[in-house]
């Protein structure tokens, strides 16, 4: 071997140093990582147009229930929705006669008042929690929620970004914000989940309760480089041993990091696994040729993602839980990685439509079928409306729709193209077509006031949307839908329990049972389906409950 590089260990007495006993493995996991124990662990160890009436769309619902303490309901008012994917909400629009925010400064007291944005730009009540304690917040946000329908993952979201006056028996500790940092990780909203983390920031420092969630956003969002000169400028916040010897390396202090690798493994506080990769990390030479590769840690943390792909085995994100895919949108990653990646995390509803779409037109199909399939049916949909060629729109729009079907992708298909859709109006089945897609955009009130349906199915949807009478259907699920959705009091078919809970200033605890009543609905289990779609008219939630309803409908997501 030859002359060993100056200033460091022999490689030899690394290895001794170290005794690490290098595990074999056939090669990496090649089933998907379904669980995100990291998070979970961490927390425990750290204890658009009006409807027919003149109402405007954000006003309170005309169904109210009585007796209902004053100021413990949930709305305020409910602007048109922001992007997923953005993190500061657009400005709602401008109201003849806009309601006073009140906010809570963020003091010494809890750090649970933190947010990107105040609750009323969510269209939220500033004391959204109501009589609610911390330890009952945190079990109705956790275990995180991958809601079946859009609009219940848009509303869970601002319920986990919006700036709310903390709940009884919040404290310094701020165990509700850690909790709504780990549902954003976990649901694949890491930009979200690190500007929350940038929001708590206590004279300028990451606090260290937070410092793992901020350790894992960064390396996911690729910026390990920031994170390790904010370790370095305040060493207390950096608790974990495997993060230090990380960053250690990445400011080229090799010999403190294995001083600190071999300390932390004598105490047993870094796991063998992450101590064999750490040891590769630290120098890849230790690993011969032909070597096997290495033993995936567990819980697999994104710690252990980067480690791996700096040692050139990299695991591939599709394999891996869904935060991992927001990796492959750094720019490292190719092409086709970054649409599976981008497609993952808008199913998800984690990233904006736009994005996806943007991805889509970074360039040409090279084989067909699968992504390609949807690559290429978005272009034909951009070509035919820049255009302005309804029957080319109309020859492109069923495929497209099959295509983003096929990938569960309606919603943000809809997103992205409903209003230009129905401005355009194809004629025959794709103009029929195009009016059920526009419903599921966020221009579905002015897409159905505008539209004459046809068939007797058509008007059931635009009667919905509009909040005007229907006839009751025959399908069991469509008939609570709209008796839900069109009785002039709403309170009638609250269940007891929800109404009760209304007027003990708990509105937002029954609100997490309705939706999650409403995603059982979209799971095959519609018992529950019409005291929560009425539930959330009554506390004001009436948009939401429509959208859900039309999703629930067209998306055919009933088990």
């Amino acid at each position: 071997m030859g002359a060993e590089t100056a200033g460091r260990l022999p490689r030899a007495a690394l290895a001794a140093a170290l005794g690490l006993v290098l595990c074999v493995r056939d090669g990496v996991a090649q089933e998907p990582i379904s669980a995100i124990d990291w998070l979970t662990e961490r927390l425990r160890g750290e204890a658009q147009a009006p409807p027919a009436d003149p109402a405007a769309e954000g006003a309170p619902a005309f169904g109210t229930l009585p007796g209902a303490t004053p100021g413990a309901g949930i709305l305020e008012t409910f602007p048109e929705a922001p992007s997923p994917g953005a993190l500061l909400p657009e400005a709602p629009p401008a109201d003849p006669a806009p309601a006073t925010i009140s906010k809570t400064v963020l003091g010494a007291a809890s750090p649970d008042a933190v947010g990107l944005f105040p609750a009323g730009d969510a269209g939220l009540l500033p004391g959204f929690w109501g009589e609610a304690t911390r330890a009952e917040a945190i079990a109705a946000i956790l275990p995180p929620r991958a809601y079946a329908l859009p609009s219940l993952r848009d509303l869970y979201r601002r319920i986990l970004t919006a700036e709310f006056a903390p709940p009884a028996g919040s404290d310094a500790r701020g165990d509700l914000l850690l909790a709504r940092i780990e549902a954003l990780i976990a649901t694949g909203a890491i930009d979200q989940a690190a500007a929350l983390v940038a929001q708590a920031r206590v004279g300028g420092t990451i606090p260290p309760a937070l410092m793992p969630h901020a350790f894992d956003a960064a390396l996911l969002l690729g910026e390990e480089e920031a994170i390790c000169a904010e370790a370095a400028a305040a060493p207390g916040i950096a608790r974990d041993p495997a993060f230090r010897v990380f960053c250690l390396m990445r400011r080229g202090d090799w010999r403190m990091a294995v001083l600190t690798l071999e300390l932390s493994r004598t105490l047993g506080r870094i796991p063998p696994a992450r101590a064999e990769l750490l040891a590769r990390f630290l120098d890849p030479a230790l690993i011969e040729d032909g070597d096997a590769l290495l033993t995936l840690p567990e819980p697999f943390t994104p710690l252990d993602f980067r480690l791996l792909e700096a040692v050139g085995e990299a695991v591939p994100t599709q394999t891996l839980p869904l935060p991992f895919a927001r990796a492959d949108l750094g720019g490292g990653a190719g092409w086709k990685a970054q649409i599976e990646a981008a497609e993952r995390l808008a199913r998800a509803g984690a990233i904006g439509h736009g994005l996806l779409f943007s991805i889509y037109a970074q360039g040409r199909p090279s084989a067909s079928g699968g992504i390609w399939r949807r690559v290429a049916a978005s272009a034909a949909i951009e070509a035919a409306l820049a255009s302005g060629d309804g029957d080319a729109l109309g020859r492109a729009l069923p495929e497209a729709w099959a295509a983003m079907t096929e990938a569960e992708l309606q919603v943000p298909f809809a997103r992205q193209y409903g209003p230009e859709l129905a401005a355009l109006a194809p004629e025959g089945q794709a103009g029929a077509l195009a009016f059920r897609i526009g419903l599921l955009s966020e221009a579905a009130r002015r897409i159905a006031a505008e539209a004459r349906p046809a068939s007797p199915e058509d008007r059931l949807l635009r009667a919905l949307a509009l909040g005007i009478d229907a006839e009751l259907p025959e399908d069991p699920v469509a008939r609570d839908v709209v008796l839900a959705l069109t009785a002039p009091m709403p309170s009638a078919f609250v269940p007891p329990d929800m109404a009760e809970a209304i007027t003990r200033g708990r509105s937002a605890l029954a609100l997490m049972r309705a939706l999650d009543g409403i995603d059982a609905a979209a799971r095959g289990d519609a018992s529950g389906l019409a005291g929560a779609l009425a539930f959330l008219r009554a506390v004001g939630l009436d948009r939401i409950a429509r959208s859900a309803a039309l999703e629930l409908l067209l998306l055919e997501r009933r088990g």
